[in-house]
């Protein structure tokens, strides 16, 4: 998050086989609620998951807000990584 002007947001990470019909990815992967531009998030699921073939970004919000810039990367393992 490198801009935001508001009170709240979340971003969820939805995949489709279809480009269709999005449903939440994984376990789910959402990020944990933005209220300050500056924010750093990982978060992560098994490398075991089912990736569809298209993704896309929900973004919600309880009291609003007016802008938002960020950016999200996503990463498939086929191997399991130890930290």
């Amino acid at each position: 998050m490198t801009g935001f002007t508001g009170t709240d947001m979340t971003v969820a990470i939805y995949d489709s086989a279809d480009n269709v019909s999005f449903a939440p990815m994984g376990s789910p992967m959402t990020f944990a609620q933005t209220t300050a531009a500056q924010t750093t998030q990982r978060i992560s699921i098994s490398n075991a998951s089912t990736v569809r073939r298209y993704v896309a970004l929900v973004v919600t919000t309880v009291a609003g807000f007016s802008l938002a810039t960020f950016a999200v990367s996503l990463t498939k393992n086929v191997t399991t990584v130890v930290f």
